[in-house]
């Protein structure tokens, strides 16, 4: 890979955040399908993806979170638990790839469907859980911090406002990439030796959150950016599954 290559996916890295976290996002989805750009195996963009999320949405969250409805917190009681189960199962590289690959393309279509005006029942506590417990589990799994799921769902059943949608999501990533993270850790799915070029992405993700959540918040229309989100999404998923690393 070129200096120029490496540039543009550092850029990335950057550009990755704002747009993410803009709608409540972190960018895990991203992540994972970009490190492999640098050099990193399917395992190990899975562990940085997950690190890159709770940095992402942990700065995000300063901005989203005096919008959260706490009576939304039924789905983090389903995700957190199911995230970590996630987190430690043991998977074949390729067999990674091909779910990561699957699951950013249909989030990516979820996105792009949660700007249709449809009608549906409001979701009880129950339903609430067992929605956040299959979508912590992906999340544990791939790398991705799972409220790029979450947030099409939320807007589809009408159980939030879109601000209340973008707080819930931002706090939803949050928890299940830090419990993503700790299975991992457990399990011993850890990168050997930590990378000079993690260190490097930190600042700029944190920058571009910082950033992302401040329009989002203040300037952009949510419609606007997640119809590009899902765009942009797709095409990652389908250059994962047909590129491979």
């Amino acid at each position: 890979m070129g200096i120029l290559d490496q540039f543009i996916v550092w850029l990335l890295m950057f550009v990755v955040p704002v747009l993410y976290t803009s709608v409540g996002f972190a960018g895990g989805s991203a992540f994972v399908a970009m490190l492999p750009l640098l050099g990193y195996s399917p395992g190990e963009a899975s562990f940085y993806g997950l690190a890159f999320n709770s940095i992402s949405a942990a700065t995000s969250l300063v901005r989203w979170r005096i919008h959260f409805e706490r009576s939304l917190a039924w789905y983090l009681v389903g995700a957190v638990p199911l995230a970590y189960i996630g987190g430690q199962l043991r998977i074949y590289e390729e067999t990674l790839r091909i779910i990561m690959g699957g699951a950013i393309i249909l989030s990516g279509t979820a996105a792009l469907v949660a700007t249709a005006p449809l009608r549906t029942r409001s979701i009880n506590a129950a339903a609430r859980v067992l929605v956040g417990g299959a979508i912590g589990f992906l999340a544990g799994v791939t790398g991705i911090g799972g409220g790029i799921y979450l947030s099409p769902f939320l807007i589809l059943s009408r159980d939030a406002l879109p601000k209340q949608t973008a707080a819930t999501t931002t706090l939803f990533i949050l928890l299940n990439s830090l419990s993503g993270l700790l299975g991992k850790s457990l399990a011993g799915n850890v990168p050997k030796s930590p990378s000079q070029v993690v260190l490097v992405l930190l600042p700029l993700i944190v920058l571009g959150a910082s950033l992302g959540s401040y329009l989002g918040s203040k300037r952009l229309r949510q419609d606007t950016v997640k119809k590009i989100l899902g765009i942009l999404l797709m095409v990652i998923g389908s250059s994962v599954l047909l590129l491979g690393q």
